[in-house]
């Protein structure tokens, strides 16, 4: 997505039952609100059209020396 920072994602595990991202010198800066929901929900709404099933993200952290917003892109939970 131009304009929010460079993106690396990497599958984890056995399968594609996640993503790992990780964005550098993000747009937004922070691991709370709205800050995490503006770069992650429309990567989990990629990975969801992509694997057609519904994603969420989890387990957002920001690493304010190395300017890094991480989280991971999981399956949702259905109740």
């Amino acid at each position: 997505m131009a304009g929010v920072g460079m993106t690396q994602a990497t599958l984890s595990g056995p399968g594609p039952d996640s993503v790992a991202l990780k964005i550098s010198n993000p747009a937004v800066k922070g691991h709370k609100g709205a800050a995490k929901a503006f770069l992650f929900a429309w990567w989990a709404g990629v990975i969801s059209s992509f694997l057609g099933r519904d994603f969420d993200y989890a387990n957002v952290s920001y690493d304010e020396s190395e300017n890094t917003i991480e989280c991971e892109i999981v399956p949702r939970r259905t109740v």
